[in-house]
């Protein structure tokens, strides 16, 4: 390649999802700070499209969303470098981008026990590789906090099929059969939605009765549900950024990256599908929503049980009972979750976000994050940040 012209780089991706637009965000913020870049973007269309495509552009470098073995079959007969984001992870050995799956299925399975359900389920896509992988994860972090769960797959379902009748009258029946307040995962915010359909042909109330969360957090999609789905956000942008920058240096002439790399993701988007409160002990309800208002000033606990009017040990009786933790226990993890999403979105210092977050000082913040996540806040700003520019 002449390093004297902008290299011409391929971006195969459909944009029909807000996690695959992040991935374009991702990739254009690297290639206006250390382009220039000649971005080309083909949405995947026919096999025969994108091929005439890359005949066209004479690209020196692709960055795609590798779904199909018929799309790496075109792309392993070019003669440049190549990287996988968040496609197949099997289908080459292409350096792979994607998000760290055991990390989001924490995320969901805490969510989901933080908001009182007392069992867990799973429903997957078996058609796709990922989700017998994502329903293992799932269930294997369930069982690390002493919680069955529950399985079950729609065959019929895809990306870009409906399931059949036959398969959302089983759907129905397994989420009415389910033991209540149960917390469902689906593989993808698209199989959440049937879901949540299963559980109004089956006239289960969520989120009194069931809660349910996916993975990608299309916000469009999401909200569309009824109710408005929660999902796990995953760090898209930074995942393009990093694909990027793994492609820049393939172009330089250095070494490949690792194999895989994965991107932990930002959070969970909490929205009505999971807002249990009102199943949970009405005094416990109220105390949640105080907390979760309040937790970023100087809460402390006999200021929770003056606003719901009982005695400190009555509430603290009764949030053991229903939650299985105390109420300390419920500040210091909600203060926790505030810190994770000012870390991840904003360039503040560290004394500003734990004043932020309802912390004393910068150091108590630092030895919770130390105990609970392993990890310190400036690594775990890294981690979900990553080198991108923060906007």
């Amino acid at each position: 390649m002449d390093s004297r012209q902008p290299p011409h780089v391929g971006l195969l991706f459909e944009v029909t999802s807000s996690y695959t637009r992040g991935l374009i965000r991702g990739v254009s913020r690297y290639a206006q700070t250390h382009g220039p870049w000649k971005l080309h973007l083909l949405e995947f269309l026919r096999p025969s499209d994108i091929r005439r495509s890359l005949d066209e552009w004479h690209c020196d470098g692709i960055i795609a969303r590798i779904k199909s073995p018929a799309i790496a079959t075109i792309l392993s007969r070019q003669p440049v470098p190549i990287i996988n984001v968040s496609g197949l992870s099997t289908l080459a050995d292409w350096p792979w981008f994607g998000t760290d799956e055991p990390a989001a299925c924490r995320l969901a399975v805490d969510h989901l026990l933080d908001r009182g359900y007392g069992c867990v389920a799973f429903c997957g896509m078996p058609r796709y590789e990922w989700s017998p992988r994502v329903e293992r994860l799932f269930a294997a972090e369930a069982a690390r906090r002493g919680v069955a769960c529950r399985r079950i797959d729609i065959p019929s379902l895809g990306m870009e099929t409906t399931p059949s009748h036959k398969d959302r009258q089983m759907l129905a029946r397994w989420v009415a059969e389910l033991p209540k307040p149960v917390g469902i995962m689906a593989c993808c915010d698209y199989c959440g939605r049937y879901v949540l359909e299963a559980c109004d042909a089956a006239q289960v109330a969520v989120p009194d009765e069931a809660g349910v969360i996916g993975i990608d957090n299309n916000e469009e999609f999401c909200g569309l549900c009824f109710p408005p789905m929660s999902s796990i956000e995953p760090n898209a942008v930074l995942t393009g950024h990093l694909a990027a920058a793994a492609l820049a240096s393939l172009l330089a002439g250095a070494d490949p990256p690792p194999r895989t790399t994965f991107v932990v993701p930002t959070g969970v988007v909490a929205r009505r599908s999971t807002d249990a409160q009102s199943a949970l002990e009405p005094v416990v309800a109220e105390a949640l929503r105080f907390i979760r208002g309040y937790a970023s000033g100087r809460l402390e606990v006999p200021d929770i049980a003056r606003h719901v009017k009982v005695s400190r040990r009555h509430l603290e009786q009764l949030f053991r009972k229903t939650l299985g933790r105390s109420i300390l226990t419920e500040i210091h993890r909600v203060r926790l979750e505030t810190a994770q999403r000012l870390l991840g979105e904003t360039d503040w210092k560290l004394e500003r976000v734990a004043a932020r977050a309802g912390f004393t000082h910068a150091s108590s913040m630092s030895a919770m994050f130390q105990a609970r996540l392993g990890m310190r806040p400036g690594e775990y700003r890294r981690r979900i940040q990553g080198s991108h520019p923060h906007n």
